[in-house]
């Protein structure tokens, strides 16, 4: 055994805004149910993964037309979720 064990930790995003083509399946909206999270939780345990990080952002890009309205009312970019309350 190793003195100073690797940890593996998996990080991700609550969203899978960039899967919104055909093919994307049901990707696009899988992650909104509590058992895709459970499936994922299980499956890093099974290969022995430490820990998950789930990434969030604390604004709204003004990229597209300088303004924030394309990313509001298509839901993209926005703050997503708080891990508190999950």
């Amino acid at each position: 055994m190793l003195a100073k064990p690797m940890h593996l930790v998996f990080f991700t995003s609550y969203t899978m805004s960039g899967w919104g083509s055909a093919w994307g399946g049901k990707a696009t909206t899988a992650w909104r149910t509590p058992k895709f999270w459970q499936n994922l939780a299980q499956a890093l345990e099974g290969a022995c993964f430490d820990g998950i990080v789930c990434e969030d952002q604390c604004f709204i890009e003004d990229m597209y037309g300088g303004s924030i309205d394309y990313y509001v009312r298509n839901g993209i970019g926005a703050v997503k979720q708080d891990p508190a309350v999950l």
